[in-house]
Order: structure tokens, then sequence, then C-alpha cells
């Protein structure tokens, strides 16, 4: 099995290392950005091994539509999942490309079966 890697992007660093932690713990390798400006600069680098990208919903988010619309206009077709406790922004992110929505933070139990399920893990 290839390695699955997952851009992680989220300004709470102990976010950051919940949900990175928790999917390194399944197997997957995790690249992080805290910021859009640091994503979009992790995306340049890893592109072409990425198998996904959870996006946090509650960065501004008219900056981060335009990410993940210029995200998939570089025509990356594998899932950005967006991920928040705020419905409206998980739906805007959809419209914007992202593939998937996960409620809240990781808190959730199934967080990990539902990003390895995305991800075709």
């Amino acid at each position: 099995m290839s390695e699955q890697k997952i851009l992680i992007v989220d300004d709470e660093e102990d976010i950051q290392i919940i949900v990175g932690t928790r999917l390194e713990i399944e197997g997957f390798s995790t690249v992080q950005a805290k910021n859009l400006k640091e994503a979009w600069d992790v995306f340049e680098i890893h592109k072409a091994t990425l198998s996904g990208i959870l996006m946090d919903g509650n960065l501004n988010s008219k900056y981060t539509i335009e990410l993940v619309q210029e995200i998939r206009k570089m025509g990356f077709q594998n899932p950005i999942i967006a991920f928040s406790g705020n419905e409206g922004t998980q739906l805007k992110l959809m419209a914007a490309g992202c593939s998937h929505r996960i409620d809240g933070k990781g808190g959730d139990g199934d967080f990990v079966e539902k990003v390895k399920q995305y991800i075709n893990f």
C-alpha cells in the first residue's frame, strides 16, 4: 500500500496535533499549515503526493473558499474535506470545491473512519 499523505490546514496548533496524531496512528502521513498562505505553500510542495486535504472551515472563509477554488483549478482531484462545526461554512466550502465535510474538529469518534472512507484508505 502506498503512503497516504494528508495536508491538515488549521490555525489552532492543538487541533493540528490532535488530528495529525490520530491520523498518523491509523497509518496516514501528515503535513500541516496554520494559515492560508502556508497552506498554499505546503500544497505547492506536496501536491503530487497528497491523498487529500483537511480544510478548517473557520479560517477567513472568503479566502478559504478562494484557496479551495485555486487548488481545484490546479487540477487537484483528490478529496478536500471541510471540517467545521458551522454547517453554513461547510456548505460554502462544498460549493467551492470541497468533496466532503466532517462536523467539528476531530472530537467526533467517527472522524478517522470518515477520513479513511473519503480518502479510500
